[in-house]
Parts: structure tokens; sequence; C-alpha cells
């Protein structure tokens, strides 16, 4: 019956209430349930047709300079609000080295030119985000303001460190630039951008930096007013003045909608944690180690750490024809060679869990350019006494299999947190890192793909993404963040301070970098020569020896990793 319920709902085009039939099927199939947990999602999935229905109701025919949020994204939105929670930090090192007043021209060309980087979040009945019932949450690209573009004069180091705890702007959607030294650093809320999203940036900020203005562009458009300047410029390649449309551009400036609302019937819309938990966030304010005096706290202390590396592009292309002989990909390659080292650093022979995440773009039908959170996520466990390119098979194949299960899309739309911890959202308590026993076998890897960013006079040489942990959560001690420039693949990792201390980071980003160049099937003359290791920590490493000297570590198995004739 709730199937049949279901189907009938979807036929009629009332997706809020598929919802409804989607609890009453859940409950169907799972015994015994609570009485009290079946209220508590039934009453969400109501609230959140109110909120669609009102809302609807007061903006019928839409209006193309607004993009309504959804239940995730105000869900994020309200913790952002309270812990700056989700903000990220990309470092791109530009050559040649890039000036504070070229990079501000090119942002207010960016800004015309895509209306998601100049909206604003706004909300109307003058209440706040975690009342969703009574706000109406949107984004308006007309309400915004310039980008903020700050100049550091210290180490890159320091640099990150005041970008993630400096909380970002809901003025501008959540996004900053600087600039320190030879790099550009990008913040951005990751609720409204992806790492994607990001490159997309990267991309057309050199071609801004590479001209006067947006090739093509009316100069009296860009002097007018956004939203006219919004409607000439926007989802349009301007190539010598004649106007071509790109696939997947809006028309008149309108931003694209959510990548939720083009998912099936089995991702609906989630509910969000009870409204009193939100407010009791609210009041507690910031955690204690967030507070001013513990940012004035020195950086030995802080809870901000990274190591970051880089693999030549040589050995990069190496690697990248040995896994399609192998069929597999660098993504599978990472995480195989990542649960080797961490089973040797850490020392326990448990199945290593991987949280990796997919770019939905393709599903929802999207262009692969388009700005927005286009993320989804997927696990897998992988066991270590396998060989390498073995496991390397298996986490393609189990991403090929989540793939056609549509599994990805539906954790795509869930909140930070499942839905058992919603229901006990107030007595959820998360452990100190003191009393913490370490990164254990977890992982989270996210690769962004392989891009080109280079113009005629300006080029990116690396690319490396640095998260912030809020203390929101007790999970992803460690993220390995991946993606390729210009040929280099630039690997980063994220990780929790003092639960993870330094040497433990280093001994992982090491291995995983020597791993990664026998993988390639170097010779043992050349070994690691031109592999180039980044500043990790606030000083100067190289990765260096050869391919024997790799094949002498314990735990390597080096017909794991010899290609086969």
């Amino acid at each position: 019956a709730a199937s049949l319920a279901l189907s009938a709902v979807e036929l009629l085009g009332l997706r809020p209430f598929a919802g409804v039939g989607l609890v009453l099927l859940w409950c169907s199939q799972r015994s015994p349930i609570s009485l009290t947990a079946f209220w508590v999602r039934f009453g969400g999935f109501v609230t959140n047709v109110i909120y669609t229905i009102a809302y609807r109701r007061r903006h019928p025919n839409g209006d193309p300079h607004r993009k309504w949020l959804d239940f995730y994204q105000i869900h994020c939105a309200a913790h952002f609000e309270v812990n700056g929670s989700c903000q990220i930090t990309t470092l791109a090192r530009m050559a040649p080295p890039p000036t504070v007043e070229a990079v501000r021209g090119a942002a207010l060309q960016l800004q015309r030119r895509h209306p998601l980087l100049r909206a604003a979040l706004c909300r109307e009945n003058g209440s706040s985000l975690n009342t969703p019932c009574c706000d109406m949450v949107f984004m308006d690209s007309l309400q915004g303001r310039d980008v903020e573009v700050l100049e550091h004069e210290c180490t890159l180091d320091e640099a990150v460190e005041r970008e993630q705890l400096d909380p970002l702007a809901p003025e501008v959607l959540g996004w900053r630039l600087a600039v320190c030294g030879e790099h550009l650093l990008l913040t951005y809320h990751h609720c409204f951008m992806d790492g994607v999203s990001v490159m997309t940036i990267l991309e057309h900020l050199l071609e801004a930096l590479d001209g006067p203005a947006l090739k093509g562009c009316a100069e009296e458009a860009l002097k007018g007013c956004p939203g006219e300047a919004l409607k000439v410029c926007d989802g349009e390649a301007l190539k010598g003045g004649v106007v071509e449309d790109v696939k997947g551009s809006t028309p008149e400036g309108e931003m694209a909608p959510p990548p939720r609302d083009d998912l099936p019937w089995y991702a609906p819309w989630v509910i969000l944690p009870g409204l009193k938990e939100l407010a009791a966030l609210r009041a507690e304010g910031p955690p204690a180690w967030l507070r001013p005096a513990a940012r004035a706290a020195p950086w030995g202390e802080r809870r901000l750490k990274q190591a970051r590396r880089t693999l030549d592009a040589d050995i990069t292309q190496r690697l990248r024809e040995r896994c399609r002989k192998e069929g597999t990909t660098i993504s599978g390659v990472l995480a195989a060679a990542a649960c080797h080292v961490m089973a040797e650093v850490v020392g326990t022979r448990d199945p290593l869990r991987c949280k990796v995440q997919v770019n939905i773009r393709p599903d929802c039908q999207r262009d692969p350019h388009t700005l927005g959170n286009y993320l989804g996520n997927f696990r897998c466990t992988l066991a270590p006494e396998q060989p390498l390119w073995e496991l390397a098979r298996q986490h393609r194949a189990e991403l090929q299999q989540h793939r056609r299960t549509g599994r990805h899309l539906i954790l795509a739309v869930m909140p930070p947190y499942p839905y058992h911890m919603q229901l006990a959202f107030g007595e959820k308590s998360h452990p100190h890192p003191a009393d913490h026993p370490g990164i254990g076998n977890d992982l989270g890897i996210s690769n962004r793909g392989a891009f080109s960013l280079a113009t005629q006079s300006h080029s990116i040489t690396a690319v490396h993404w640095v998260r912030q942990h809020r203390g929101d959560s007790d999970t992803d001690f460690l993220l390995l963040n991946a993606c390729s420039v210009n040929g280099v693949l630039c690997l980063t990792l994220c990780y929790k301070h003092p639960i993870v201390d330094e040497a433990t980071i280093v001994a992982i980003a090491d291995g995983l970098l020597d791993r990664l160049v026998v993988a390639a099937g170097v010779p043992e003359d050349v070994g690691a020569v031109g592999v180039a290791a980044g500043v990790a920590l606030g000083g100067g490493a190289t990765a260096a020896g050869t391919a024997a000297d790799v094949a002498a570590l314990p735990g390597v198995n080096v017909a794991d990793y010899v290609a086969v004739p």
C-alpha cells in the first residue's frame, strides 16, 4: 500500500508529499520501531510541506534573481551562522605571483559573470535561519556586495589559519579571496560551493586576469547595475562579440536550481533537527576553542593542521596510464595506497573505512562548469591484506555499483547528522580531542579531478584544499584531498590536532607519495627524482630516494606494485 501511494503522489507531481509515503514504507520494512521516532519523522515532513507551500504561494512564478534554499542548505546555513562549520580554504600557487589590485578587478568581473558569486543570503519575516516555518530563506543576486579581497603579509600557514578562523560574510554567500605571496587563497562555504565549482572559478579568474574585460561583454553592461550585467553576461560564451549559448546555461541571469530539484523520487528532502536544539546551539554560541581568547593561542596549540604534497607531471602521467592498464582510476589507487600506508603507520590490520565524495553533476544533468554544491557520498571498506591494484579495482567497482543504484544521491541530500542523531540531538556529546584514541581506520577521500589552469600570461601550478574542523563532527579526523592541475597531482592531508600528531601525518603523507611513485612503475635509476613535496606544516620537505628504497620499506609488497608484463 505504501508503495502504491508513493507511486501515485509521484505521478500527480506532489513531490513534497512523497516523503510521507517513504516514511510509511520505511516503517513497514523495519520492526520494531519507536512510536516517538515515527511521529518525529512524520512531523518533519509535514513541516517540509508547509514550508514549501508557503514559499511557493508567496512567490508563485519565482524570481530569476532569487533561488530559495532547500532544507539541507538551511540546516547548514544555521550551523554556519552559529559556529562557522563547513568553511574551506583553497590554496592556488600562481605564476607570476598575483597582485591584490589585479585579483580584485578579476573578482568583480567574475561576480558579473556568475550570479551565485554575488548572491547574498536573505530571509523574510525578520526571524533567524533556524526557524524555517516562519522564514523564507533564499539567495538574491541583486542584494550582495563586492567580494572581499585581502592581502596577508605573513607565512602561508599563518595566512591559512587566519582565513579559516575568520568567519565568512553572508552578504556574498560566504566566499572571500586573499593574496599571500605567490598564493591565491579562496575561502568558501561548502554548503553552497564544492571543489569543482572552485576549479571553475579559478579557471575563469585566470581568463579575467588575462584580459581587460569579460571577452566580448559590452562595456555599458559592465558599468551598469548588477542586474543588467547579470542578464547580459551570465550563461553565455562571448567570443569576438558573438553570443553563443552554452549547454546548461540559465536565461536572464537566473541562478541554476539546487541539485536536489533534479533528484529522483527516492531522494526526498530531509527534515531538520528540532528547532529547540538549534535554538540551544545558538544560545550556547561558538565552542570555547573558537572564541577570541582561543584564537590568540600560539600556532602549535591550534587544531588546524595539514600536509601538502605534489607529484611530478611525468610520474602522474605514468600513474594514469598504469591505472588505465589495470582497469581502475587515480581515485582507486589513492584509496588503495592510503589503505596500505595507514595500516603500516597506525599499526592496525582492520579494514579501512573510506567516505568518498562523488560529483553528481552528470546525474543532475548539469553542465560540468555549473557552480553550486553537487556532491554525493558513498562509503566503502578496503582490507589492507589485499594487493594494491585489486583494492583499486574493488574501489572502482563499488563506485559504479553505487551510481547504478543511486545510493550516492540519497547520501547527497542527507544533513551532516544521520536520522538517529537527529532524534537524540541534545544527547549527542562530542569527545574531547584529548580523550579520542586517534585517527583509527577512518579516512575521507575527495578527488576533484584533472584540470588545465593556464593562459598566455598566468598559470596555476598547484591547488590544495584545507578544511577547518569546527568540532561539530566526531568523524573524518583524516581527510585526503586530491586534484590534478596541468598534469601535476596535488595531495592534501587535513587532520585534527592534537588528536593526530605531526609525525604520524608526515609518515602517512610521505608513505603515500612513495607508494604512488612505485605504482607508477618509475625505473630504479630514476626513482623519486622529480617528485616534489610541497611545504608541510611550516617547513620544507623533499621526498627523495629510489624505487628500491621504497621497496625496502616495511609492509611493502613489491609484487603488488610491479607492472604485469
